[in-house]
C-alpha cells in the first residue's frame, strides 16, 4: 500500500483540506481506497495478515521494556491500535455554526401613548390633500416640500417648532445599524412621542342637569342685562342709536377646521362660537368686554347645512352653514337648570315672565305680545345677511313711534323682561291663586274676600283651639242682640 502511494502526488493535501471542513469524511480518500482494493487480489487470509504484525509489534515493545530501568515509570501492558490502512482515516466532525452573532439591541419601550395613536388618521393620506389625515400633516409631515413655505430658513424653523410640540423629553432614540453594520435614523417623532409610559390628564365628570346643559360659562343673566328696556343711546354724530344691543358678524365666527376627516364621534353636534359686542361697553378688537356667544347669547350655534324650514330665515339672514337652537329656556342662577314642576305649578310658580305667555297662533305681533328680546337678522336693511343681533322688546322695530316722538324706547311694545314671584321654580305651590275667566289652570279662590289671612298669636289663638273654654249650651235673651 504504502509503495503503492509513494509515487501519488498530492496525496497528503486530501487530509486538511478547507473544502472537507464540514463534510463527513474525506470523499477523496474514499475514492482513492475503493481504487486500491480493486487491485489487491493476493491477500486471502486478512485475519493472518493482521496477526502477523501484532506479533511483531509485540516483540519489539517487550525487547524495548527490557531494556527501560527499573525505576522509570513505565507501563509494560501497552495494547496495539492498529489502523486497517492509510486510506481509512477517522475525520473530526466540525458542525457548521448556525447562530448569528449581531450587536446589542436597543430601543425604546413603548408605553400608553402607542396605545391610544391612532394610525388610521395619522399616517400620510395617497391622496396629498392637507385637509385629509390633519393630524399627520400637523404633527409629523416635515415643514417642505409641498407644504414649503418657500424660504429654507423658515421651514427649518417650523420643522423645530413641530419637533418641540410633539416630544417627550427622554434619554434619546440610540444608534440604529442595518444588518450589515451601516449607522441609520430612526423616526424621532415615534421614540419621542409614543414612548411616554403614563397619560397624565383630567376630565370633568359630566353632570346631567334639568333642561338644556350648555356650556359652564353660558349666563343668561348677563343677556337680561344687556337687553334691559329704556336703556341708554348714543347721540353723538347726529345718529339716535340705542346701547341695550348685543352684535354679531359672521365674519368673527371662529373657523372651523378644515378637514374632511370623520369626527371622533359621528353623532356629536359642532358647537360655533362668534365674537359678541355688546353696544353699552361696545369695544374695538378683542378687547375684556367684548364676549364669546357662549356666554352672551342665551342659544347654541350649531353648524348645520339646512337652509330651508325652520331654519331658512337663519340661512338667508346669518350664514347658510348655522342654526340656532336650544332658545326657549326657563332657566336662572349660574347653572341654568331647569327644576322639576307639574304642569300646574310650571304655570304658575317662578320662572320668567317672557316663558308664560301664550303660544302665538299667527295672530300676535309685538303691539300685543310681550317678549323678553328680539333677534334680528343681516346687517341692515340694503345687507340683508351677514350679522345676527338681539335687542330688547322696546327696540324701534319694525317701526318706531309716532312723529315728533323719539324713536326708542318703542312705547307699544308689550315687554316681558322680569322674573315672577319669588324667581325660584318650586316644585309645589304655598300661595292663593284666584281663578281667571278662561284659565286653563285651576286656582283655589274666586274673589278676594274669600282669602282668609291667619296671621299672628292674635289672630290664630292656637290655645284656644287646643284648650277651649266651657261654653254656655243657649244665650238667648232681650239683652242679646239678634239672638230673639
Amino acid at each position: 500500500m504504502l509503495n503503492f502511494f509513494a509515487g501519488v502526488n498530492d496525496f497528503h493535501n486530501l487530509i486538511g483540506h478547507p473544502v472537507h471542513q464540514y463534510r463527513m469524511n474525506y470523499k477523496g480518500l474514499e475514492k482513492l481506497r475503493e481504487i486500491f482494493f480493486r487491485r489487491v487480489t493476493t491477500v486471502s487470509d486478512v485475519e493472518k495478515f493482521v496477526d502477523y504484525y501484532k506479533w511483531f509489534d509485540d516483540a519489539i515493545s517487550q525487547i524495548i521494556g527490557q531494556l527501560v530501568p527499573a525505576s522509570a515509570d513505565y507501563t509494560s501492558d501497552i495494547l496495539n491500535t492498529i489502523e486497517p490502512h492509510v486510506l481509512e482515516r477517522n475525520k473530526y466532525q466540525h458542525r457548521i455554526p448556525m447562530l448569528a452573532f449581531t450587536s446589542s439591541t436597543e430601543g425604546v419601550a413603548f408605553g400608553a401613548e402607542e396605545l391610544r395613536y391612532n394610525w388610521d388618521k395619522n399616517h400620510a393620506p395617497i391622496s396629498g390633500l392637507e385637509r385629509e389625515n390633519s393630524n399627520w400633516w400637523k404633527e409629523r409631515a416635515e415643514r417642505q416640500g409641498t407644504i414649503s413655505s418657500g424660504d429654507t430658513n423658515v421651514d427649518s424653523e417650523r420643522n423645530q417648532i413641530r419637533r418641540v410640540q410633539t416630544s417627550q423629553t427622554n434619554g434619546g432614540v440610540g444608534r440604529s445599524f442595518t444588518n450589515v453594520g451601516v449607522k441609520y435614523s430612526r423616526s424621532n417623532f415615534k421614540y419621542r412621542t409614543l414612548s411616554k409610559g403614563n397619560v397624565f390628564e383630567t376630565k370633568r365628570t359630566p353632570e346631567i342637569k334639568g333642561g338644556v346643559n350648555f356650556n359652564d360659562d353660558k349666563n343668561i343673566h348677563y343677556t337680561y342685562t344687556a337687553l334691559h328696556p329704556a336703556g341708554p343711546i348714543t347721540t353723538e354724530d347726529n345718529v339716535f342709536v340705542p346701547r341695550n344691543v348685543l352684535l354679531a358678524f359672521t365674519e368673527d365666527f371662529a373657523a372651523l377646521k378644515d378637514t374632511i376627516d370623520s369626527p371622533e364621534v359621528p353623532s356629536e353636534k359642532i358647537k360655533r362660537n362668534v365674537l359678541v359686542q355688546h353696544g353699552r361697553d361696545w369695544e374695538d378688537g378683542l378687547g375684556y368686554k367684548n364676549t364669546k356667544s357662549s356666554l352672551s347669547f342665551p342659544f347654541n350655534i350649531i353648524s348645520s347645512s339646512v337652509n330651508s324650514g325652520f331654519n331658512k330665515q337663519v340661512a338667508e339672514g346669518v350664514s347658510a352653514s348655522v342654526e340656532i337652537t336650544n332658545l326657549h329656556n326657563d332657566v336662572y342662577g349660574p347653572d341654568m337648570e331647569r327644576p322639576m314642576q307639574g304642569p300646574f305649578t310650571d304655570h304658575v310658580v317662578g320662572g320668567h315672565q317672557s316663558r308664560h305667555v301664550k303660544l302665538n297662533t299667527g295672530a300676535d305681533s309685538y303691539l300685543n305680545r310681550p317678549e323678553a328680546w328680539k333677534i334680528l337678522l343681516g346687517r341692515d336693511c340694503n345687507v340683508l345677511s351677514g350679522a345676527i343681533g338681539m335687542v330688547g322688546a322696546d327696540y324701534p322695530w319694525p317701526e318706531a313711534n309716532d312723529v315728533g316722538e323719539t324713536p326708542y324706547p318703542l312705547t307699544g311694545a308689550q315687554k316681558a323682561v322680569f322674573f315672577r314671584d319669588e324667581m325660584a321654580k318650586r316644585p309645589v305651590n304655598i300661595r292663593n291663586i284666584q281663578h281667571k275667566t278662561g284659565s286653563t289652570i285651576l286656582g283655589n279662590y274666586d274673589e278676594n274676600y274669600q282669602v282668609v289671612h291667619t296671621v299672628g298669636g292674635h289672630s290664630n289663638p292656637r290655645a284656644f283651639i287646643d284648650e277651649q273654654p266651657t261654653i254656655p249650651a243657649k244665650a238667648v235673651g232681650a239683652d242679646v242682640v239678634r239672638t230673639i
